[in-house]
C-alpha cells in the first residue's frame, strides 16, 4: 500500500513549501498535513481524506493520481496552454473562459505548466499582498469556475470600481484578508460590494 504522507513530504520538498504553506493555498487548516504527519507517529491508521488529496495535488504540482499511488508520474505535465493576462484582465475575461474560448489568448500571452484541469486562467501576482502564501512575482491558476467560498481560500475578487486582487476568504465575520509579510494591505469586509471572480488552486515561482 502506497504511502501518501511520504509522497506528499517528497512533493513539499521538491517544490520547496513548508507544510502549513501548502495546506493554507489548498484552503486547508494551517495543520493539514501536520495532522496527518502527527496521526502517523502516533501509529493512527486514519487513512488520508479524499478531499485533502485533491486539493493538495494542485499545490504540490502533482495529481491525484500520483499521491494516491494509482500513477508513477509525479508531475503530469497538460498539453494545453494556459492564457496568461495581468490581473486586472480576469473579470473581463471570465465569461469567455467559462464559454470554453481559453485559446482566444496570444500565445505570447500563455504559459504551459502542469495544471489541473478546469476553467482555468493564469496570471501574475505583481505585489507582496499575499506573500505569506504567493511571493511576489508568482504565476496564480484562478479556476473560474470554483465561485464557492470556503475559510482560508484564496480567491481573485473584484473590489471598488472593479479593481481586481487576491485575497483570502475568512469567515466569522466574512471578509477577504491580505496575507503579507508587509503590513498595510487592505482587507474587504462589505461583501454585497464585492464579485468572486474565482478560486486560486496552484502556484509557480518559475515556469
Amino acid at each position: 500500500m502506497v504511502d501518501i504522507l511520504d509522497r506528499i513530504e517528497k512533493r513539499l520538498k521538491d517544490v520547496g513549501i513548508s507544510a502549513s504553506a501548502a495546506s493554507l493555498a489548498a484552503g486547508l487548516s494551517k495543520d493539514a498535513i501536520r495532522n496527518i504527519r502527527r496521526a502517523k507517529l502516533q501509529g493512527i491508521d486514519a487513512g488520508v481524506n479524499i478531499r485533502t488529496v485533491e486539493a493538495l495535488a494542485p499545490v504540490l504540482k502533482t495529481s491525484k493520481a500520483w499521491l494516491l499511488g494509482e500513477s508513477d508520474l509525479p508531475q503530469e505535465r497538460s498539453g494545453d496552454r494556459i492564457p496568461l493576462f495581468g490581473i486586472e484582465e480576469l473579470r473581463d475575461r471570465r465569461q469567455e473562459i467559462l464559454a470554453g474560448k481559453s485559446g482566444a489568448a496570444n500565445v505570447a500571452h500563455s504559459v504551459q505548466i502542469p495544471a489541473p484541469k478546469g476553467s482555468l486562467i493564469a496570471t501574475r501576482l505583481t505585489d507582496h499582498s499575499m506573500s505569506h502564501l504567493i511571493p511576489k512575482g508568482s504565476v496564480v491558476l484562478i479556476d473560474m469556475s470554483q465561485m464557492t467560498l470556503e475559510r482560508r481560500g484564496v480567491y481573485a475578487v473584484s473590489v471598488r470600481k472593479g479593481r481586481i486582487v487576491l485575497r483570502m476568504y475568512e469567515d466569522k465575520p466574512d471578509r477577504f484578508v491580505p496575507s503579507s509579510v508587509i503590513p498595510g494591505f487592505e482587507a474587504y469586509f462589505d461583501m454585497q460590494a464585492i464579485e468572486v471572480i474565482g478560486r486560486a488552486v496552484a502556484v509557480y515561482q518559475e515556469i
